[in-house]
């Protein structure tokens, strides 16, 4: 088996970037937790989530396009730009109609939109320095976001002396937007938007790309979404504050596919060979499926103990859920590689459904288990949910490991 030591390399550089990036995140979230009580950092949380959810469809579909498409024209500057400027035109329309539909539903608020904003805007320059691989920018991008958040309200707790929560909304929203200005004044991306080359057939093309991206993406965010949505509904913001805990701890999960399918959608992308995709497969889902194994057992026995160190004694309550979300994440992480091979080589539509059946089952069981076992049932069904992708996949791999990976789109 060849080993693609660029992609080892790369997958290393933005693996430690999101590693780093994501422990100031940590770190944010710990700052707001131990300022706020457990309601209030429920309450703030809890908009987060909203807002994550509702701008899911500007977000996540176009920007994959982008990514995509950017990489698989990397050598034709026309044709980046070509797509470039439609997939921005395209997020653009998606957002306004998200804030439309949000506003007539009586559903929009300052908090939200300050988040919304950001997010699509991350979102999109993410997908942009993903489509040309370059691995130390995604790193330095996200450092430097996460960076600047802690500084901000830092600043705001601990030098002013106040920060309501609507400015712990607007510093988690637009935090991304000074690293954007600065990385691009330095050494801007060699994309130009070009008006003229708006088309109604490369839009159609990215469209037939990014809708099942879409409908994946708002799936998958209603799975991460809707525990705290029953949450909420069944016990209170305060179960809120308490769950958020356990989901902000668990985050550590992602580290190592995130790094992992950061490069490996576009890398896959350019593959032309059936046998070389499985390949990329095979070291992907083992580095996962290690790294999770060590982080559960890691939580299971020492979880109590780094909720009380971290987040304080008032959060011992989180400790409930943490092992059984803990469980469901290693199936999460190994599941996303599957998702990401499957949309490098253009077939986002089997990811999507594998995703819907997640969903079901997952709405069903927030719905029976949370009134009757609280938080530990909201864990319970997010595990069974991508218990049950866990097996869709297996099953399909064994079926693709005997009759070849499916043509490249």
């Amino acid at each position: 088996m060849r080993i693609d030591w660029s992609f080892v390399k790369g997958s290393a550089v933005v693996g430690i970037g999101n590693v780093v990036a994501h422990v100031l995140g940590f770190v944010f979230f710990v700052i707001v937790a131990r300022m706020y009580v457990p309601s209030e950092y429920g309450y703030i949380r809890y908009v987060i989530t909203i807002a994550t959810l509702a701008c899911a469809v500007a977000s996540t579909g176009f920007p994959s396009a982008s990514t995509i498409y950017v990489s698989r024209y990397s050598k034709d500057e026309e044709l980046r730009d070509v797509y470039f400027s439609n997939s921005l035109i395209a997020i653009f329309i998606l957002f306004l109609a998200t804030i439309l539909v949000l506003f007539v539903m009586g559903k929009l608020d300052l908090g939200t939109l300050l988040v919304m904003i950001g997010l699509t805007v991350a979102a999109t320059y993410l997908g942009t320095i993903r489509g040309f691989i370059l691995c130390r920018r995604i790193a330095g991008f996200q450092i430097s976001t996460n960076s600047l958040k802690i500084a901000l309200v830092a600043l705001l707790f601990y030098v002013v002396g106040f920060c309501p929560s609507l400015y712990v909304l607007a510093i988690f929203g637009f935090a991304c937007l000074i690293p954007i200005c600065i990385i691009e004044i330095i050494r801007p991306l060699p994309l130009r938007f070009r008006r003229k080359s708006i088309s109604k057939n490369v839009l159609k093309e990215l469209t037939k790309f990014a809708v099942p991206v879409i409908i994946s993406s708002v799936t998958y965010s209603m799975i991460m979404s809707i525990d705290i949505i029953c949450i909420k509904y069944f016990l209170g913001l305060e179960q809120v504050g308490f769950y958020s805990v356990a989901r902000t701890l668990v985050v550590v999960f992602t580290f190592v596919p995130m790094s992992i399918n950061t490069l490996l959608m576009p890398k896959v992308a350019r593959l032309r060979e059936r046998k070389r995709v499985f390949e990329y497969l095979k070291i992907s889902v083992t580095a996962v499926a290690l790294v999770s194994t060590g982080l559960f057992l890691g939580f299971y026995a020492f979880g109590e103990m780094v909720i009380r160190m971290v987040f304080g004694t008032e959060y011992l309550y989180a400790t409930s859920a943490l092992s059984i979300l803990s469980l469901g994440m290693i199936l999460f992480s190994i599941s996303s590689i599957a998702d990401n091979v499957w949309m490098g080589i253009g077939k986002p539509m089997l990811p999507t459904k594998v995703i819907l059946v997640a969903m079901g089952i997952n709405i069903v069981g927030n719905m029976c288990l949370i009134p009757r076992m609280g938080t530990f049932g909201a864990g319970l069904s997010f595990t069974l949910s991508y218990l049950a992708v866990a097996v869709i996949w297996l099953a399909i791999f064994l079926k693709e490991r005997k009759d070849g990976f499916p043509s490249f789109s």
